[in-house]
């Protein structure tokens, strides 16, 4: 089974937005390194597994989130 080009997006999004706060100053190296060594540590988790690319998806998305009210706090309105 092939992963969709679309998967592509939270693995991306997260490493940009990862990049840009530490440069932004938004989150310190120590901070990334943790968000990082996680985001790692799940990947080489789910590549145990047969598919397991597919099912690192919704990790990837969690973690995007969880890094987007990081970096930008109170600025998200949720509605």
């Amino acid at each position: 089974m092939r992963p969709k080009s679309t998967m592509i997006v939270p693995f991306l999004l997260f490493w940009v937005l990862l990049i840009w706060s530490v440069l932004d100053g938004d989150l310190t190296l120590q901070e990334a390194a943790v968000y990082a060594i996680v985001w790692l540590v799940l990947l080489v988790c789910f590549l145990q597994f047969p598919g397991g690319v597919l099912w690192f998806v919704v990790p990837a998305v969690l973690i995007d989130i969880v890094l987007v009210f990081k970096v930008f706090g109170g600025d998200v309105e949720i509605h």
